[in-house]
């Protein structure tokens, strides 16, 4: 078995994953899209903060 680290830690757990899914336009051209990230802790205030000002 073959361990990551993070933050210098082994881990089994696996590699970082990223998702991320777009959705076909509706009749009013919205969609959804939709994200999915591995954050460190101290990472997801910034992250937050940075995407409420994008609204």
């Amino acid at each position: 078995m073959q361990f990551t680290t993070i933050l210098g830690r082994p881990t089994s757990g696996g590699t970082v994953n990223t998702i991320v899914i777009f959705e076909s336009l509706d009749n009013n051209g919205v969609a959804l899209n939709l994200g999915e990230i591995d954050l460190l802790q101290n990472e997801v205030f910034p992250l937050v903060s940075a995407l409420q000002k994008q609204s």
